[in-house]
């Protein structure tokens, strides 16, 4: 009896994604999928062999200064580049799947052109330029070139992947034509813990966790210190998990208010799996 020739979807990362992690595991249960990542950062792969069949990870920076554009050049010349375009160049996808709006994922995408591609878009960043917040985005370079760099991606790409809703990408200006799969984030049933009959205490005080990362002083959001204030003034203790490769100065902060307040609580990130 013949093996089933599996379908191969590769998915393109600057780094490993919850959401994206659970998309391929999901997958890969179905036995019909061999899942690969190509990713530019380090990656634990302990972690990611439970989602992938096969990780490919070329460690490069693409934020524009001269200094990685120098360490790219630098790179182009060594064995591991070419030890990376071998590995790539084996492949046969089915389809292709390229998250985040940055300039490696418009790169993946010119090169992927024979093959269908999906553009997973994250947090859309090209709402129209009547948003109030819109000034305040564009003072930051990093921002103002993702936001280039989607408008290139929703171009480029065969179709969209969208978690923000049902006729969310009817704002962006101009509208795309684009076959558009509105996908929300979901749960993945390895994830879950089933409802436990807990004591409580007598007081009965309340506990909320929030793992994730935070935008702090960007005008149209809710600065950090605000949203702490309200949830923790309520005598609710408020637990929270920053990922580390976004926290930037945030633990300092997290830390210095923590000292303050009785009901806040940091903790360190941890992997996704092993939150719960």
């Amino acid at each position: 009896m013949t093996a089933m020739i599996k379908k191969q979807i590769v998915f393109v990362e600057p780094r490993l994604y919850e959401p994206t992690f659970k998309i391929a595991r999901t997958l890969k249960l179905t036995g019909r999928y061999e899942t690969v990542m190509i990713c530019f950062k380090d990656v634990d792969k302990d972690y990611a062999k439970k989602a992938f069949d096969k990780i490919i990870v070329f460690k490069v920076n693409f934020a524009l200064s001269l200094k990685n554009l120098f360490e790219l050049f630098r790179k182009l010349t060594e064995g591991e580049t070419y030890a990376f375009i071998r590995q790539v160049r084996k492949l046969k996808p089915y389809v292709i799947n390229v998250r985040r709006s940055s300039i490696e994922s418009v790169v993946c995408l010119i090169l992927s052109r024979k093959y269908p591609t999906i553009f997973n878009i994250s947090d859309i960043l090209n709402f129209p330029r009547k948003n109030k917040s819109f000034r305040a985005y564009i003072k930051n370079k990093s921002l103002a070139v993702s936001m280039l760099s989607e408008r290139l991606c929703i171009k480029l790409a065969g179709g969209i992947l969208n978690k923000s809703g049902e006729g969310s990408l009817n704002f962006l200006e101009p509208k795309t034509n684009k076959p558009v799969i509105d996908f929300l984030p979901y749960c993945l049933d390895e994830w879950i813990l089933p409802p436990q009959k807990r004591i409580f205490k007598k007081n009965k005080e309340i506990h909320l966790v929030y793992a994730g990362s935070f935008i702090d002083n960007v005008k149209g959001h809710v600065p950090l210190s605000v949203f702490i204030d309200k949830i923790t003034a309520q005598k609710i203790h408020l637990h929270v998990y920053i990922q580390k490769n976004l926290a930037g100065d945030f633990p300092e902060k997290l830390k210095q208010i923590a000292k303050n307040n009785k009901f806040f609580h940091y903790h360190e990130g941890k992997r996704a799996d092993r939150l719960n």
